[in-house]
C-alpha cells in the first residue's frame, strides 16, 4: 500500500490493515482477498529540513545540486520508501523539505544524481563517506549546510 506524500508538513505516521502494522512492510494479498479495518494515520507535525549547498566550505552556492535524504537504517530503504527524499537546490543553493518522517537519516548533496538510484541500497552505501548524519524530530526544523560532491561510481 502506497500513500502519496500528504500536503504541507504532514506525513504518513502509520498504516494498519487487518490488525497488522504494514507501514513499512508489504501486505500479502491473494486474488479475492478483502481488506477490512484499514487505518491510515496522517500526522501534521512532520520534521522540516532547510539548508544550503556550496562548492566548498567557503565557496559559492551551487544551484541545481541534488539533495538526497535517506534513512540511516538500511532496512527502511526500498522502492517507495517514505524515508527517502530527493530535491534540487534553488538558484542560491537553498533547499527546503517538509513533511519528513521523524528519525535518523543521512544527508548529502550531489553534483549529478541519476533519478531512481536513491532506492538502490548499494548506491546509498557508497554515499556513506560523503553523507552527514542528521536526526529529524517531529514538529522541528533542522538546518544544514552541505558541500556538493560527485556521486559514487556505479557498475
Amino acid at each position: 500500500i502506497v500513500v502519496s506524500q500528504p500536503p504541507g508538513g504532514a506525513y504518513v505516521k502509520s498504516i494498519r490493515a487487518q490488525r497488522k502494522d504494514v507501514t513499512d512492510a508489504p501486505l500479502d494479498l491473494h486474488s479475492g482477498d478483502r481488506i477490512q479495518g484499514m487505518e491510515i494515520v496522517i500526522a501534521a507535525d512532520g520534521a522540516q529540513l532547510n539548508g544550503s549547498v556550496k562548492e566548498s566550505s567557503s565557496g559559492p552556492p551551487v544551484s541545481g545540486a541534488s539533495i538526497l535524504l535517506f534513512p540511516a537504517d538500511a532496512r527502511l530503504i526500498g522502492p517507495n520508501s517514505r524515508y527517502i527524499r530527493t530535491v534540487k537546490t534553488g538558484q542560491q543553493g537553498e533547499v527546503a523539505l517538509q513533511g519528513l518522517v521523524p528519525g535518523e537519516y543521512k544527508l548529502c548533496a550531489l553534483l549529478d544524481h541519476e533519478s531512481g538510484a536513491e532506492f538502490d541500497p548499494e548506491y546509498l552505501q557508497g554515499l556513506d563517506r560523503v553523507s552527514k548524519a542528521v536526526t529529524l524530530s517531529a514538529g522541528q526544523a533542522t538546518s544544514e549546510t552541505l558541500e556538493a560532491v560527485p556521486p559514487p561510481a556505479r557498475d
